[in-house]
């Protein structure tokens, strides 16, 4: 191998990620993983089955793109043609793994950003209930109470005018 793990001179950096999604509630007890993992960039994901199953593909479909470019790598040193060939083609199966990746990523996208107008849609809807409930009309709530007023007023000057009535009118 070409690379010391334990020299810092010959790798710089060793990966040490985590399988831990990011997830966005978009409705309620709706959950939606918003991010990729390094384990599924740089490892790949489990979920993508190809057949024929790649060269030296971790598990079919799973390109480990460090183990890729360290292969390589070891394959131009070594000024091997056929295992640059095989690196060419898992450069390829792992770049393809990327793009499968980021396309997901787009879908998650477009799902977020759905959700977002729903959510948005359905708070004007409750926000033009709410104002009819709340926002009275001051010309129509004074016509109803000039209406009221008159009709009260009618309703006094007939029972006044009944009550002055006597059986003596009528004899």
């Amino acid at each position: 191998m070409l690379y010391d793990t334990t020299d810092h001179t010959t790798w710089p950096y060793i990966y040490q990620g985590d399988d831990n999604p990011t997830l966005l509630e978009i409705t309620p007890g709706e959950k939606l993983q918003v991010n990729l993992t390094g384990n599924d960039l740089f490892s790949g994901t489990s979920n993508w089955n190809p057949t024929p199953p790649p060269n030296n593909a971790v598990d079919p479909g799973r390109y480990d793109l460090f183990a890729v470019l360290t292969q390589a790598e070891e394959a131009i040193r070594a000024n091997d043609p056929a295992a640059m060939q095989t690196s060419i083609a898992d450069l390829d199966g792992a770049s393809d793994q990327n793009r499968r990746l980021r396309s997901q990523l787009g879908n998650r996208a477009s799902r977020v950003d759905t959700a977002m107008s729903h959510q948005e849609a359905v708070r004007i809807d409750l926000k033009q209930i709410l104002s009819r409930y709340e926002d009275a009309d001051a010309i129509e709530a004074f016509n109803n109470i000039i209406q009221q007023e008159t009709a009260f007023q009618a309703a006094l000057s007939v029972t006044g005018k009944v009550s002055q009535l006597s059986i003596l009118d009528y004899i």
